[in-house]
């Protein structure tokens, strides 16, 4: 699905389900993949994994098949971003080396709301803008 072969796609999807792959196995990695590769790019790929894996879940096999031939279909022709893995990578590792472990608030941007308690605050800004600023907040012990 990364090379944007929907033909491929659709024969490495016959060859897994030929081989006894279950079809919710294969319908919980496209969820991951509509997320992780297709992301802020086509936005609307997250809903067409969840309702092929919920199609998936009512029919079972071998009705289901068409289900998730025509999501990867979906997910190998639509644009690919990866910023927001990329983002919550970069989140994950400043926290990681930071402090703020093991109680960690968040705090929203658009609100502005945090915790009574709070006494620290570190922004991250991630690349490329996707995401405007994460407020990673650690609460001091009294």
């Amino acid at each position: 699905m990364r090379g944007s072969d929907a033909d491929a796609t659709i024969y490495w999807l016959a060859r897994m389900l030929e081989g006894g792959e279950e079809p919710l196995y294969i319908a919980r990695q496209l969820i991951r993949f509509a997320s992780e590769d297709v992301g802020l790019a086509d936005p609307s790929a997250l809903g067409q994994a969840v309702a092929c894996y919920q199609a998936c879940h009512f029919l079972g096999m071998p009705e289901c098949n068409v289900n998730l031939a025509q999501c990867v279909a979906y997910l190998a022709l639509a644009p690919k971003s990866v910023a927001v893995y990329r983002a919550m990578g970069a989140a994950q590792k400043v926290l990681r080396r930071s402090i703020c472990r093991p109680r960690c608030r968040v705090t929203s941007s658009l609100t502005g709301l945090q915790p009574l308690f709070l006494m620290e605050t570190q922004s991250i800004s991630a690349k490329r803008g996707d995401v405007e600023t994460l407020h990673l907040v650690k609460e001091k012990r009294m």
